[in-house]
């Protein structure tokens, strides 16, 4: 999988680009990136893109990335028709084990989704 990481400073918000064929080592790596860019910045959201993917890892390895993703980071999953399905399992996979991760078909309802669970205060 070919990937970029980058930080959006005018959102607040981490960004995730993934295209062709996906490796779980390629999540993992990633991952690593995001995890230094949140504790650098503080950002807590992501906007994460596989809507150009072809290929998603093993579902056992989507298991477990799931499953040790850390709560305190949201994610917006923007799919396409042609994502593999298997994405769709990271979904159910990551709620179940109480995480913030929600799928999308654009940009804009992603990014208000991510806008407005962010601006909500703790003791709601």
């Amino acid at each position: 999988m070919a990937y970029t990481v980058i930080y959006d400073a005018d959102q607040h918000l981490m960004r995730v680009r993934a295209w062709g064929q996906d490796r779980i080592d390629d999540w993992l790596d990633a991952k690593l990136e995001l995890l230094r860019m949140h504790e650098a910045h503080g950002a807590n959201i992501l906007l994460v893109d596989v809507r150009e993917q072809e290929t998603s890892p093993d579902l056992f390895d989507i298991l477990d990335f799931g499953d040790t993703w850390p709560s305190s980071i949201r994610v917006a999953l923007m799919v396409s028709r042609n994502t593999p399905k298997d994405m769709l399992y990271l979904e159910t996979v990551a709620l179940q084990r109480g995480k913030q991760i929600r799928i999308f078909f654009g940009e804009p309802e992603a990014l208000a989704w991510l806008a407005g669970e962010s601006a909500k205060s703790v003791d709601d």
